[in-house]
Parts: structure tokens; sequence; C-alpha cells
């Protein structure tokens, strides 16, 4: 059985917020995202650092979230949060779904007329 890890996930097409188990790679990250892509948008002070969708400003209509506390106002697509250790791995997050503030927007929709 593979290990995993406590993490939380931020679901910005079905605007949830839940705690997870995850095995600590990126393939399992990219696939539960569902994501080609991905960036570290910061650390929270508890040592947990935010992963985002790094191409989530580049769909049609890209969806929103934001955390209170954060020092980014906005950010786009889906996101992971998980613990860091002190070699650079990934482990437990500390932090939980009910911990946070999340903040979701609504895409802005387009229309165009001919």
């Amino acid at each position: 059985m593979k290990k995993l890890i406590n993490a939380v996930f931020i679901d910005t097409e079905n605007q949830q917020v839940s705690n997870i188990q995850i095995e600590p790679s990126l393939a399992a990250y990219y696939q539960k995202m569902n994501v080609q892509l991905i960036s570290n948008a910061g650390y929270f002070e508890n040592g947990d650092w935010l992963v985002v969708d790094d191409e989530g400003l580049f769909v049609s209509n890209p969806e929103f979230f934001s955390i209170k506390g954060n020092i980014h106002p906005k950010l786009a697509g889906n996101a992971l949060i998980l613990g860091s250790d002190n070699n650079g791995g990934d482990r437990s997050a500390t932090t939980r779904a009910e911990d946070l503030t999340v903040t979701f927007y609504a895409p802005r929709i387009e229309v165009v007329f001919v």
C-alpha cells in the first residue's frame, strides 16, 4: 500500500474545500487537481504550502478563489495545501479545511454579439 498524506483540496469548479488523503507525488497532485502544471503560491505560517494550477488563467472562463490572510488576493484554478518537511519533501498538512475562510468567485462570462 502506498503512503498517503493529509492535504486540503480547493475545488473551484464545485466551490468546495475538503480534507483529503493523497499520495505525495506530482502525478497524484496533477490527477487530483486535473492540471498539467503546478506552482508554489506561497507558504502558511505553519510551514504548509499552497500548490496552484499554473495554467489556471489560460482557460476560458477561469474560476477564482481567495484564502483569507493569504498574500494573493485571487488565484485561478484548483489548489492543494500540503505540508513540507525540512528536506523539501511533502508531509501531511497541518492546515485543515475547517481552518480556512475561502471565497469563490464566479467565472467572468464573456458575451459576444454578432
